[in-house]
């Protein structure tokens, strides 16, 4: 097992806190030193500038397929060039009437160099690092992966 803690700060900075009035900027610190400005949500009472949770759930999620995908390229002697997700989460009502991230879409393009996978090996390699992905493990959202066609780089 391994531990992968978080710091959340927040402080009260004016405005009235029994009004709602409140501030909802704060600041998620890791251990190695890296701060993350966040807030609710702008439609939350939120900073539209900063990072909220929603936000960073679906980038947790892409970030973690991503990392998956690749390891797995690797093994199977794939040599990825570039990644890019254009990830979505949706809030909304849950089967329990709670909001909730009930669905995230995943939309990962890879750029391989030399040989790619043909579109039905992308598929079968994203359904593969879904599976493997911790934090698709973690959650109980519908993800959907919709992978764009694959992009290839000539070897030189």
């Amino acid at each position: 097992m391994t531990e992968h803690p978080a710091k959340v700060r927040w402080t009260l900075s004016g405005g009235d806190f029994l009004a709602k009035e409140y501030s909802r900027d704060h600041i998620v610190e890791f251990p190695n030193g890296t701060a993350l400005d966040a807030s609710a949500a702008a439609s939350y009472g939120g900073s539209a500038d900063k990072i909220d949770p929603e936000a960073s759930f679906t980038g947790s999620l892409s970030s973690c397929h991503m990392l998956t995908f690749l390891a797995l390229c690797a093994v199977k002697g794939l040599e990825v060039e570039h990644y890019e997700d254009e990830a979505t989460g949706y809030l909304d009502k849950n089967l329990e009437g709670r909001m909730a991230m009930t669905r995230i879409k995943l939309r990962p393009q890879a750029t391989f160099r030399g040989e790619s996978p043909d579109e039905e090996q992308l598929v079968m390699l994203h359904e593969r690092a879904h599976r493997a992905c911790f934090i698709s493990n973690s959650i109980k959202t519908a993800v959907d992966i919709e992978p764009r066609s694959a992009v290839r780089i000539p070897n030189p």
